[in-house]
C-alpha cells in the first residue's frame, strides 16, 4: 500500500525542502538522497523525499492502528513551537524545550519527576491546602511548576517509554537518537545532508531548517494520525 501525499512536488520545491547544507558539512552517508551540488550547496532529491515520506506514513498509520504512540522531539528555535502545537493537537508526547538526559534509558528517574510535577499541579488545585500556604511557599511551588513545565510538559502523561520517536533535527537531537537506539525504539526522522541516515529506521530526506517544507511534511503526519 502506498500512502497518497496531498502536496505537489512543485509545492515541496517552492518550500525549499531540497536545500541541504554547504559541501563542508556533507555527510557521505547521505549520498543516495543527493540530487546534485549547486554553488557549494548540496541539493536533496525530492522524489526520494516523497518516496521515503510515504514509507514513513505507512508505518505511522500501522502504529496508530495498534494504539501506539510517537514522541515528537524538536528543540530547535523557530521550529519547536510548530512541533509542540502538532503534538498537543494529536495528543502525543513531545520534547521541545531541552532533551532530559536519560529520558529513555533511565525512565524510572523521569517518572519521579513526572510524579512531582503532577503532585504539585494537584496541590495548586486543592483550594483547602493552597489557601493555608504562605505567600512564600506558593511562590516557591509556582517557580518549581514553571521549571517542570518547561522540561516535562509534553511527557507528563507518559507511564512507560514511548513506542516510537519522531526527530526533526538529527544533529541537535543526537542524544535522543542514541537513547532510542539503545532501547530499540524505532526512530522516524527528517534527515538533512549533514545527517547519518543509518541511525534512523525511517529517514525522510529534507531540509530540516525550511519551515514551510516541514509544515508540508508534518501536515501529512497530522493527516495520518488524526
Amino acid at each position: 500500500m502506498t500512502t497518497k501525499i496531498d502536496f505537489t512536488m512543485q509545492e515541496l520545491l517552492a518550500s525549499g525542502a531540497h536545500f541541504g547544507h554547504v559541501r563542508e558539512k556533507y555527510n557521505p552517508k547521505m549520498k543516495e538522497f543527493i540530487f546534485g551540488l549547486r554553488e557549494g550547496v548540496h541539493l536533496i532529491d525530492l522524489e526520494k523525499t516523497v518516496k521515503n515520506l510515504s514509507k514513513a506514513l505507512e508505518y505511522i498509520a500501522s502504529q496508530k492502528e495498534q494504539g501506539k504512540n510517537i514522541l515528537f522531539v524538536c528543540t530547535k528555535s523557530g521550529i519547536s513551537s510548530m512541533v509542540r502545537e502538532l503534538a498537543i493537537e494529536l495528543d502525543m508526547p513531545f520534547v521541545t524545550y531541552r532533551w532530559p538526559g536519560g529520558m529513555l534509558t533511565n525512565f524510572e528517574t523521569l517518572k519521579k519527576q513526572i510524579k512531582k510535577f503532577n503532585d504539585l499541579d494537584l496541590l495548586t488545585q486543592n483550594e483547602e491546602k493552597w489557601s493555608k500556604m504562605t505567600k512564600k511557599e506558593k511562590s516557591s511551588v509556582n517557580k518549581e511548576i514553571e521549571k517542570l513545565t518547561r522540561n516535562f510538559e509534553g511527557v507528563k502523561k507518559l507511564t512507560k517509554v514511548p513506542d516510537n520517536v519522531f526527530i526533526i533535527d538529527t544533529i541537535n537531537e543526537k542524544t535522543a537518537i542514541t537513547e532510542a537506539r539503545k532501547m530499540k525504539i524505532p526512530v522516524i526522522a527528517i534527515v538533512d545532508t549533514n545527517s547519518d541516515p543509518g541511525m534512523i529506521d525511517f529517514p525522510i530526506p529534507a531540509n530540516d531548517d525550511a519551515k514551510k517544507g516541514l509544515e508540508l511534511i508534518l501536515g501529512e503526519v497530522r493527516k495520518v494520525l488524526s
